[in-house]
């Protein structure tokens, strides 16, 4: 596909199954089924669809809306385009009229007339025309003109005169050369690549919030899937100590102790859950096409299996310089403002023109009569000549050329503020990879340890030498590791992501192709 994004190469029949999960529940509703509200939210809440990363992006792809909107102002730039290069197109002109006409004549005149009180005439004038200008600044026309007329003297006997000519005008100073006259066109070629630019760097946003979503709908599963094994956990120590207590074995206090926690983690739980719908509700935004469809939760597939290994600062930097697309349009906006420059530095010369016309006429009683006439006898015409104009002292043109100089130097700034921009992340991006790489390893030996603590406590505690307060605090700073370990884990890949887009390679991430063949090259402006 031209001028867009393409999608990924994708399995159809893996897509023809999404889509068919997203319209479940319109199509129960629509067939009767399912009447709608009959499933209440908890059941809603029980099913849930199994996604992968893969198949949320394709999704994100398909349906996200702002990618639908940036693609948009793709087409509208192509048009203003089209418009653009309407500059150059000849406006071709065809008239026709007939026309009567009855005068009353005073006495004089009537007297040289023979005595008639009034005078009636006919005529009848066609007209065909055409002019425009050339991408070289050249103007021209080229008109062609018949005109019959009969009238009382002539006792309507008909009369035509015709009349050809072309007229050129070639400016000399303001208004001259290619440069000048293609201007609009230039920056309006240059404005469909701005729209691209801004359209692939929108799809690299949605990927990159989609990554991002899809890695922290998993954690908050696993903090839930890991909350309610706490939970399960603190109701098992709480049957064991109540039978301690039945057999005096426990006091009171270890029973208070072991329903405090417990208390402690449903409420926990139950803060994981309204971050679970939070979280749901955010990557559902960015796939689904109506979020009214009831498609229960998404539940994430992937494992955020993490690749520790990390490019160098030079290599990442590299990548940066040469795929970013904001240098590109950095670049793009500073031959804008040069070409407008030049152009208001243009119309700060004088207007000199050079002004020339040839034509012919011919008299005869048909058309074919006047024109045979108009080419065989001498009755052609020409003209030459130069036309000055200027205004004085030209204040309005003078303030152009200095506002347009400081348009250009502002857009220089803005290039070396972009580059600068894009160092400061390479830095971020490539000291926030290796800090977490180094924080999952420790947080996997943060996990064993915890783990291993809190074994040897419930040992301790089969043999009484353990309170039911240390197992309960064990069990929370082991819960904490492997949260940690988890969002560390989440967020490297999440970084990653990040290190994409910052490299401008997140599109060959997902094979997703640029196809931006239907502009030629560029050509260099002509002086």
């Amino acid at each position: 596909m031209q001028g867009r994004m393409d999608l990924p190469a994708v399995s159809a029949h893996r897509r023809r199954l999404l889509h068919r999960a997203v319209w479940r529940a319109v199509g129960y509703v629509l067939c009767g089924l399912l009447p709608a509200g009959a499933a209440s939210a908890q059941e809603s809440a029980a099913r849930s669809l199994p996604i992968t990363l893969s198949e949320a992006v394709e999704m994100a792809l398909a349906y996200n809306l702002d990618i639908a909107l940036q693609r948009e102002s793709v087409i509208s730039a192509d048009a203003r385009l089209l418009q653009a290069r309407g500059q150059f197109d000849p406006e071709w002109t065809a008239a026709y009229t007939h026309g009567e006409d009855t005068r009353s004549l005073d006495a004089e005149s009537s007297t040289a007339a023979g005595g008639l009180s009034s005078v009636r005439s006919e005529s009848q004038t066609a007209r065909a025309s055409f002019g425009g200008q050339l991408p070289v600044s050249t103007r021209y026309a080229a008109n062609l003109q018949g005109r019959s007329s009969a009238d009382t003297f002539n006792d309507f006997e008909e009369e035509v005169v015709t009349q050809a000519g072309l007229s050129i005008t070639q400016p000399l100073l303001q208004g001259r050369g290619p440069r000048v006259a293609q201007t609009a066109l230039r920056i309006s070629r240059r404005g469909v690549r701005l729209s691209r630019l801004e359209f692939r760097d929108q799809v690299e946003s949605i990927l990159l919030s989609v990554e991002s979503a899809y890695w922290d709908l998993l954690r908050a599963r696993q903090d839930v899937e890991m909350r309610r094994k706490s939970v399960r956990a603190a109701e098992s120590l709480l049957d064991q100590v109540m039978v301690r207590v039945e057999v005096d074995t426990a006091s009171e206090a270890d029973r208070i102790q072991a329903e405090s926690g417990l208390a402690q983690r449903r409420i926990s739980l139950l803060e994981a859950e309204r971050t679970l719908e939070v979280q749901d509700r955010v990557l559902k935004d960015l796939l689904l096409p109506d979020l009214g469809a009831d498609i229960g939760r998404l539940e994430p597939t992937d494992a955020p299996e993490p690749d520790l290994s990390l490019p160098t600062y030079q290599e990442v930097l590299n990548q940066a310089l040469l795929h970013r697309p904001e240098l590109e349009r950095a670049e793009i906006q500073i031959a804008n403002a040069e070409d407008q420059l030049y152009q208001a530095r243009n119309q700060r010369l004088p207007q000199v023109d050079v002004e020339g016309a040839v034509g012919v006429n011919g008299l005869g009683g048909s058309f074919s009569s006047s024109w045979n006439n108009g080419k065989d006898a001498d009755n052609n015409n020409w003209s030459l000549g130069v036309v000055y104009r200027t205004p004085w002292p030209n204040r309005r043109n003078e303030g152009a050329v200095l506002e347009q100089e400081s348009a250009l130097r502002q857009q220089w700034l803005q290039a070396a503020k972009v580059r600068r921009r894009i160092l400061l992340e390479v830095g971020e991006i490539h000291d926030r990879l290796k800090s977490s790489a180094q924080q999952i390893q420790a947080g996997e030996i943060a996990v064993d340890f915890a783990r291993l603590s809190l074994e040897n406590e419930k040992s301790r505690y089969d043999v009484q030498k353990s309170t039911v307060h240390d197992i309960l605090l064990l069990e929370t700073e082991l819960q904490q590791a492997e949260l940690g370990l988890h969002q560390i884990t989440t967020d490297h890949r999440k970084n990653q992501a990040n290190l994409r887009r910052i490299c401008g390679t997140l599109l060959d991430r997902w094979d997703v192709e640029w196809v931006d063949d239907s502009l030629p090259p560029e050509p260099p402006p002509q002086p």
